[in-house]
């Protein structure tokens, strides 16, 4: 998937599709961009973004236990 900042929103890719991601924070010391799709599904990445989770609720649980 790639990944475009030309705008406030992020672009993901898909070979049939190209749902657009809305830019909501970082992660990571700054180095992953996070990003919410409309069906509700968190995206990270910088340069290619892959599925963090299926919510935002479970993808901020992955981001919590990531720091412990």
């Amino acid at each position: 998937m790639a990944l475009s900042f030309i705008r406030p929103s992020l672009a993901a890719a898909t070979p049939r599709r190209r749902p657009y991601i809305n830019a909501v924070g970082e992660a990571d010391r700054r180095n992953t961009y996070l990003g919410i799709a409309p069906d509700g599904k968190i995206y990270a990445g910088m340069d290619s973004v892959t599925l963090l989770a299926e919510t935002a609720d479970v993808a901020l649980e992955k981001l919590i236990e990531g720091i412990r």
